[in-house]
This record gives structure tokens, sequence and C-alpha cells, in this order.
């Protein structure tokens, strides 16, 4: 019975820095740019893609 009147510590509140600081919590800007950096790394793959593509060609002939 003692058990249930016991004081439970809480561990104190993170503030908002620490929060913006933590890598596990991602804010929509952060979304957004990682976004942006998966589409410019595609484009980029897709270009090497064509560009190996190119130059096959140009050896087979």
């Amino acid at each position: 019975m003692r058990e249930m009147f016991k004081k439970v510590i809480k561990p104190p509140k993170k503030t908002l820095d620490d929060l913006l600081k933590d890598k596990s919590i991602v804010t929509g800007e952060e979304v957004i740019l990682n976004i942006k950096e998966q589409e410019k790394r595609y484009k980029e793959f897709q270009e090497s893609v064509e560009f190996e593509q190119r130059q096959r060609m140009a050896k087979k002939t």
C-alpha cells in the first residue's frame, strides 16, 4: 500500500532548444531540405547514367 503513495520523481521537461538540438526530432523545414537534396542527387544520378549510356554507344560505333 505504501507503494501507491510514493512520490514518483519525473525527469525535467526538455526545453525547446534541447528539442531542436536533438537529431531524432525533425522539423518541417528539414524534411523539405532533405527531399530537395534527394531530388538533386537523383537528377545527378540520372545524368551520370545517361552519360555512361552515351559513352557506351560511342564505343560500339
